[in-house]
């Protein structure tokens, strides 16, 4: 499965408005945490590793939970 670029923004969108329903976290430890995360892993170049990182966010969506 290749991930295009428009899915991975959706992805950080997503995340991002999630900090809004955040009730027992500290938003902007939050925030800081997945804007690094993405600036870290811009440089990804290999598929394999391009599809770990969606699929990690994804289930983080999911379930609600740090990985």
């Amino acid at each position: 499965m290749t991930i295009e670029r428009t899915q991975i923004l959706k992805l950080y969108k997503e995340l991002l408005r999630y900090s809004n329903t955040l009730v027992y976290t500290d938003k902007s430890y939050y925030l800081r945490r997945i804007k690094q995360k993405f600036r870290d892993n811009q440089a990804l170049s290999d598929t394999n590793d391009i599809d770990f990182c969606y699929k990690q966010g994804r289930s983080f969506l999911e379930r609600k939970r740090l990985v």
